[in-house]
């Protein structure tokens, strides 16, 4: 099984080489498409492999199965306005909520992410935390910033190695995909 395991990430890793390819062409419907084959592909790799997708995508053995659905709906992400926005589940007030972040710290985040992820990095989100805006020297709220690097994540721009911290296929590219992946973002 974990030879099967490691083609499917291999191809998953490829398929998210071309939607950097497909963002820098400008081609939005093209990420839109690429990216949710990618995350079939991790989230089949991860079923094969017999743990469960990152990001709550497959419910836990131990959940009921109605609580199990809810949670797997979850974290969605939208944007309003000029804000990114995640909509998540909260077990123990049992209701959605939701954070946003405007979209400059998102953009100030891709900044630090790619340059922290040169040369195929591993870096820690306290590699590049506290964020500060380079245009008022303003902090951006930690909060505003994993919630952007969460999206990141489900979008599969940026890969998490378990405690070891995060890396970017291709950071001279991550700019494009980011404002493709933007641009595909539901209304919330």
């Amino acid at each position: 099984m974990k030879k099967a395991t490691k083609v499917i990430e291999r191809c998953e890793r490829e398929l998210r080489g071309l939607v950097a390819e497909a963002a820098d062409a400008g081609d939005y419907d093209g990420v839109f498409k690429l990216t949710a084959c990618a995350k079939q592909l991790a989230e089949l790799a991860a079923s094969v492999d017999g743990t469960p997708p990152a990001r709550g995508a497959a419910p836990r053995p131990s959940t009921p199965a109605k609580q199990a659905k809810k949670s797997s709906q979850y974290p969605r992400f939208g944007r309003r306005g000029d804000s990114l926005i995640k909509i998540g589940w909260s077990k123990r007030e049992k209701k959605e909520y939701q954070h946003k972040a405007p979209r400059r710290a998102v953009e100030v985040l891709v900044n630090a992410v790619a340059k922290a992820g040169t040369n195929g990095n591993i870096f820690q989100s306290n590699d590049i935390l506290p964020l500060t805006d380079p245009g008022d020297g303003s902090e951006i709220p930690a909060y505003q910033a994993y919630l952007s690097l969460a999206w990141l994540r489900d979008m599969m721009l940026v890969d998490q190695h378990g405690r070891q911290g995060y890396s970017v296929a291709r950071p001279q590219e991550l700019s494009g995909a980011v404002e493709a992946a933007w641009q595909s973002l539901n209304r919330a």
